[in-house]
C-alpha cells in the first residue's frame, strides 16, 4: 500500500507523487525539468524505488515527452533514476556501502580542509561563518525546516573549501555525492539532531578562530562519523526499504 511516513517536520514520501509548486512560466526547458526532478529526488520528495513517469512529468510541465526524455537521460547519467524496459523508470535506491565509503573519503579530505582553513582564515571568511551560524541558531531555536538546515550545513562546509582554494573539489564532490546527500536528508528526518549539528559547527568555528590545529583531525572524524554511527540505529530502522543493500537483511546473527 502506498503511504506517507512523516518524521520530525519533514515528509518523506513512499511511492506518492510529490509536486514542487512550479513558478508560472510559459515554456519549460529540459534544464528546468531536470533541476526540478533532481531537487525532488535529492530532498526525498520522490522516494527511492518509487516510479517516475514520463507521462506524469510531461503533463505536469505541459510539454511533450521529448524534452522529458532528455531530462530523464540526464538523471540516468547521474544514477538518480534507472529504467527497466517494458516496466518504466524508478528513483535509484540508496547504496549503503557507497554511502559509507563517501563518509570515509570526506573524513580524510575535510580534516585537511579544516586545518588549511585554520591557517588561511581571514576576517571576511570568519564573518561568513558567523552569519551562517546565526542562521543555524535561528533554525534550531524554533521549528526546524530540515531542507533549510541542510542548505546552511552545506554552505558552512562549502565556505571552508572555498577559503582554501578548493571550490572545484567541493563542486566535484557534489556531483558524486548524491547518495550521501539523500542519506543526510534521511538522517535529519529521524535523528532530531539539529541542535547537535549546530553545536558541532559552532565548535568547528571556535577551532578555526582559536587556531586549534591539533583538534581538527579528531573533530572531523567525530563530526562525519556521527552520520555513519547513527545509520543502523535510526535510518535503517525507519527506511530500510530505501536501500538496495540493507545490511540488516544480511546480518542475521547466524
Amino acid at each position: 500500500m502506498i503511504n506517507m511516513y512523516t518524521c520530525t517536520q519533514m515528509k518523506i514520501r513512499r511511492g506518492a507523487t510529490p509536486l514542487i509548486e512550479l513558478m508560472p512560466k510559459q515554456i519549460y526547458t529540459v534544464e528546468d525539468i531536470y533541476h526540478a526532478l533532481k531537487h525532488e529526488i535529492l530532498m526525498l520528495k520522490r522516494a527511492p524505488g518509487s516510479t517516475i513517469s514520463e507521462n506524469e512529468v510531461a503533463a505536469r510541465f505541459g510539454l511533450s515527452r521529448t524534452p522529458v526524455r532528455a531530462a530523464f537521460a540526464k538523471l540516468r547519467a547521474e544514477d538518480l533514476i534507472y529504467t527497466i524496459p517494458q516496466k518504466g523508470s524508478f528513483v535509484t535506491y540508496l547504496d549503503f556501502d557507497y554511502i559509507m565509503q563517501m563518509v570515509y573519503m570526506r573524513e580524510k579530505v575535510e580534516h585537511h580542509i579544516l586545518m588549511e582553513a585554520i591557517e588561511r582564515q581571514t576576517p571576511l571568511f570568519i564573518d561568513k561563518l558567523k552569519r551562517n551560524l546565526l542562521q543555524q541558531k535561528k533554525q534550531v531555536s524554533g521549528v526546524v525546516d530540515p531542507e533549510a538546515f541542510f542548505t546552511l550545513d552545506s554552505r558552512f562546509h562549502q565556505a571552508c573549501y572555498a577559503q582554501v582554494g578548493r571550490q572545484k573539489l567541493w563542486d566535484a564532490l557534489q556531483q558524486i555525492d548524491h547518495q550521501y546527500i539523500r542519506y543526510r536528508i534521511l538522517y535529519y528526518s529521524v535523528s532530531r539532531s539539529f541542535q547537535i549539528l549546530y553545536r558541532e559547527h559552532y565548535e568547528m568555528f571556535q577551532m578555526i578562530t582559536g587556531r586549534h590545529l591539533e583538534r581538527a583531525i579528531q573533530f572531523c572524524q567525530a563530526h562525519l562519523n556521527g552520520y555513519a554511527a547513527n545509520v543502523n540505529e535510526h535510518v535503517l530502522n525507519h527506511y530500510g526499504d530505501f536501500f538496495a543493500n540493507n545490511p540488516r537483511d544480511t546480518d542475521t546473527g547466524e
